[in-house]
Formats: structure tokens, sequence, C-alpha cells
């Protein structure tokens, strides 16, 4: 995940100093110590600052010895004196958007080249957060030695065309990645 989260100022809370973000468990609890064990710092900001910046590609994989079940992120005000015990909570959506049917009929007649049009179905999920596609020839399925065909492709665009006489090379593989306005996805489609 990444992004900028984004929170709303604390009102009337004249004592505020520093907001404190956690990721957290599927529950905020009155009991303070269970909420000190469902819970991992990820990071804080001073008062007057109410965004804070998730890297692309911040996996909660990392937190998952702590947090196997992390759901939310957690934002706790705190003053000179200590943290408030009850936090703004803001549950985690992990937009997913992959396309499908990659298609890809090869018109180039020259052995160990090609060339023709790719095409690809919208994801079916998320699309909407998808600004453009990449296209690129691989040695696996994964995207191992990637090589770009062309620029990115506009949201709304399912296609592009491969130069005739692209060498093949060592290229085993065409995929598509969609890209948000944040980050390429990690795992292609193909």
């Amino acid at each position: 995940m990444g992004g900028i989260l984004s929170w709303d100022l604390a009102e009337n809370e004249p004592f505020v100093t520093d907001y404190v973000v956690y990721f957290g468990e599927d529950s905020v609890s009155t009991d303070v110590a269970q909420n000190l064990a469902s819970r991992a710092y990820f990071g804080n900001t001073s008062v007057g600052i109410n965004n804070l910046s998730i890297p692309a590609d911040t996996t909660l994989v990392a937190y998952a010895p702590q947090l196997p079940r992390t759901t939310q992120i957690q934002i706790y005000t705190l003053s000179s004196l200590a943290e408030k015990t009850t936090p703004t909570v803001q549950v985690i959506v992990d937009a997913h958007a992959t396309v499908s049917g990659v298609a890809f009929p090869d018109k180039d007649l020259d052995p160990a080249e090609l060339g023709g049009d790719v095409s690809w179905l919208a994801p079916a999920a998320f699309a909407e957060r998808v600004a453009s596609y990449m296209v690129y020839l691989t040695e696996s399925v994964a995207g191992a030695s990637k090589s770009a065909i062309g620029t990115a492709v506009p949201s709304g665009i399912l296609t592009t065309s491969m130069p005739a006489e692209t060498p093949l090379k060592a290229f085993s593989h065409l995929v598509v990645y969609t890209k948000s306005p944040l980050a390429e996805q990690t795992t292609p489609a193909g």
C-alpha cells in the first residue's frame, strides 16, 4: 500500500502536541493494555500537520510478526502528559487492480521478431484507481528482466502497438502492469 494518509485536525484540544500513527488490528478496545498489544508504530507528526506519507509498496507483512491481522490505521493525539486512549480509525482498503485477457497475435512473420497489437481487459475491481498501463516483454510471467513496449498507455485505452521487427531476444512473456498515480503494481498480468 502507499499514499498520503490525512485526517482532520483535533478540535478543542489545546494541549495536543503530536499525532501518532499505528497499524492496528480489528478493533480498538477500552482496555489500554490490549490496545498497546494490538498495534505497531508507523510514524508521527507535530500538531498542525494533518498528514503522513506512506511510501509506495509499504507491505503489511512487515508488521505481521506483531500484528497478523492488521486491518486499520489508528491515529492517536499526544499531549505533553500522555497519549489519548481512543484513536481515530481508518480501515485499510487494499486496492488491487490487475488486467486480464492479455492478447497478442504476432503479425511479424520473421523468426525471432515480434510486431502487432497488444490488448487486455480493464481490471474488474478498482479500475478507477488506474492512471495508466505499462506493457513489457519479460523473461518470466512474474516480470523478470522487463523491457518496455512503448510508453505508458492512459487509463481507458486497452491496446497498444508493438513495432514490427521488435527483437524477441531472451524474452518469453508479454505482461501488462497497472499504474496508479502513486506507483506501478509489483505483480503483472500476462
